[in-house]
């Protein structure tokens, strides 16, 4: 529990006066975090190119802020494809992943000059299809290998042996412009990241690809962890950026300067998580305060559906924040509060908080960290209508970017 700052002050009065909850977005944090990203990585590689993942958090907001920063659009689906027609100025930014792609979006990423990372087969049939019908067409696209780590196969991709396969039968079609490879695995590690490389570069020396043009190495790093959510997360040592940016674009660099490819190819990144998370705060009133024998329960509007949907077990990072009295005395009482949720389900239980006991609820409200994840995309009107999301600029300026749904919004979705 802490005493309110001045930011603190403006959300409870310009924000929590008019609603029970909101998602908070500090746009220039997420700025500078894909500046520092970047700038870890160029370190040791010459050339690297930033694809924002829309599927991590597509609010407009973001996407805009990330193009602004010269991110690309990293899409995975025919609803992510038209977001990124409609955001990007230049629509050859958009790299296509994911695992079923449409006819019509497939077509739309082709005819705007983008980026197709080949899943499997079926894509390239697709492809195919697309390109028999007008042969003054090209296609840029990359193959997405598949392989196994720590015992495990990612469910994506294509093994190389396949891939070669396909490659073979490509690379003399003039319509098909092969420009690289792919990897992404569901591992935060630097050994799993050192995997990813050895992939790449086993695949290069196997196939003759001249000039290759582009190395993407997917997304899934750790972004900046607080001590409080490293513990929760049971996360001893979490690479930096830098770390990531001297293993993977050292080695890489290293490989193609001393290899007769003829050309250092672009590295691609795709982060979502490590750039967006601990850009958005959730922030709370309480509804009421439940005390039984052992245990002193916070009724809040937060839900773990709105906060952390990938996870259903860990207590969330939060805090009390106290806009009136001084609680910085040492002898006040404290009471261990556990912060719940407004659903009926019975473990929709967030976070504990030490605090006071004589807490004032009507002064008072929880903020909730690092829930720029996932929370937004995947949320949902359980029970209560989405809360709306606000913008904070540099200069605390604050902007509503998604105002609170109502009940006649949510029942105008389906057929009555």
């Amino acid at each position: 529990m802490r005493n309110a700052t001045e930011i603190d002050h403006l959300i409870h009065k310009n924000i929590l006066t008019e609603n029970d909850s909101a998602y908070i977005f500090y746009q220039e944090k997420f700025k500078e975090n894909l500046r520092h990203l970047k700038s870890a990585f160029t370190k040791s590689y010459p050339n690297v190119v930033i694809g924002y993942s829309y599927k991590t958090n597509y609010t407009p907001d973001v996407c805009l802020a990330a193009h602004e920063e010269g991110a690309l659009a990293e899409v995975v689906s025919e609803m992510e494809v038209e977001m990124a027609l409609y955001h990007l100025k230049d629509h050859s930014q958009i790299i296509y992943n994911g695992p079923t792609k449409s006819k019509p979006s497939i077509e739309k990423v082709i005819l705007a000059g983008g980026i197709i990372n080949i899943d499997s087969q079926k894509d390239i049939e697709i492809i195919g299809g697309i390109l028999a019908e007008n042969s003054k067409l090209t296609v840029n696209v990359a193959f997405r290998l598949n392989s196994n780590y720590g015992g495990e196969y990612s469910r994506f991709g294509q093994p190389v042996e396949a891939v070669t396969e396909q490659i073979d039968l490509l690379k003399s079609d003039a319509q098909f412009n092969i420009i690289g490879f792919h990897l992404h695995l569901p591992h935060r590690s630097l050994e799993s990241f050192a995997h990813r490389v050895d992939v790449l570069i086993d695949i290069l020396g196997k196939i003759d690809l001249p000039n290759i043009k582009y190395i993407n190495v997917g997304g899934g790093y750790f972004g900046k962890l607080s001590s409080v959510l490293k513990q929760t997360l049971g996360v001893k040592n979490a690479p930096s950026y830098e770390d990531y940016g001297e293993l993977i674009g050292g080695r890489l660099f290293d490989f193609f300067s001393n290899t007769s490819i003829g050309n250092v190819p672009t590295l691609y990144l795709e982060p979502g998580s490590s750039v967006i998370a601990d850009c958005f705060t959730f922030v709370s009133n309480f509804h009421a305060l439940k005390s039984f024998k052992n245990r002193d329960i916070l009724v809040s509007f937060a839900g773990r559906h709105l906060l952390s949907p990938t996870n259903k077990t860990i207590k969330l990072p939060c805090e009390i924040i106290n806009t009136q009295a001084q609680i910085d005395q040492p002898t006040s009482e404290k009471s261990q509060y556990e912060i719940v949720g407004y659903t009926c389900i019975e473990s929709d239980i967030l976070g504990l908080v030490e605090g006071n006991v004589n807490l004032d609820l009507n002064n008072s409200f929880v903020e909730f960290t690092n829930v720029g994840s996932y929370s937004i995309v995947m949320g949902s009107n359980f029970i209560l209508p989405e809360p709306p999301i606000f913008r904070i600029d540099g200069e605390n300026e604050i902007k509503t970017i998604r105002k609170r749904r109502e009940a006649r919004e949510v029942l105008d979705q389906f057929l009555l």
